[in-house]
């Protein structure tokens, strides 16, 4: 069944989408005191690989299980809780068994002036107002 079928509780905060095919997802949470919480685990480890393989398998069925689009064709999710992400992707190299492959955990600048210090070390920043150097 489409993601946009399924009930709201199940469906990912994001789908990507493209000729009317979903490439991939996109999972987001906010801050948990406690560190890894619940639902961050459920989502990440659970939820996310599930509906990946859901998309692929559906791709996969819309050009009739063509092996060349299977061996080249991933999904890919972006898992982001608070100011840490990852990226796993899931495709079918050898056209049998899927594979998932997860990046190491990000960490997100928690303020603009932070990013474009660190990613842009080249540009002169100007910040009169609002500036988080945290």
């Amino acid at each position: 069944m489409p993601i946009s079928e399924q009930a709201k509780s199940v469906r990912p905060d994001l789908v990507l989408y493209k000729e009317d095919v979903e490439h991939g997802l996109g999972e987001v949470g906010k801050h948990d005191l406690s560190g890894i919480g619940k639902k961050e685990v459920v989502e990440t480890q659970l939820h996310s690989p599930k509906v990946l393989k859901d998309m692929f398998l559906r791709a996969a069925a819309k050009v009739s299980d063509d092996e060349d689009f299977v061996r080249k064709f991933k999904t890919v999710c972006f898992n982001q809780t608070c100011f840490r992400m990852s990226i796993s992707v899931l495709d079918c190299p050898k056209g049998i068994v899927n594979r998932m492959n997860t990046t190491e955990e990000y960490q997100i600048a928690k303020g603009c002036f932070i990013f474009f210090v660190r990613y842009y070390p080249d540009y002169k920043i100007d910040v009169t107002e609002g500036r988080d150097d945290s």
